[in-house]
């Protein structure tokens, strides 16, 4: 059986912290820098992945120049929208 426990990036070692919070985001790896620093590493599992969500940022730029920035955070769901035209019995598919 292939090992389940995710191994640190080259370089780093497990975060010396913990809580309920680090424990659900996690788990987290740290690397100590020669300026005293660390840096926080993470291995990205299944469980981090949110495929209920979907993220978006436009730009309107005019003649180079960054106007207007807009961001939308989308939640997909399993079905129609109630009330569209598909979620209604009968409706033609892609209406």
């Amino acid at each position: 059986m292939q090992d389940q426990a995710p191994r640190p990036p080259a370089g780093f070692e497990p975060l010396f912290r913990t809580s309920p919070f680090l424990d659900t985001v996690g788990p987290l790896f740290y690397r100590k820098e020669p300026d005293g620093g660390f840096v926080v590493g993470l291995r990205v599992l299944p469980k981090h992945a949110n495929t209920r969500l979907a993220f978006a940022n436009a730009f309107l730029v005019v003649n180079g120049e960054r106007l207007v920035r807009a961001s939308a955070v989308f939640s997909r769901s399993g079905g129609a929208l109630p009330g569209s035209a598909s979620a209604e019995p009968g409706a033609p598919a892609g209406q």
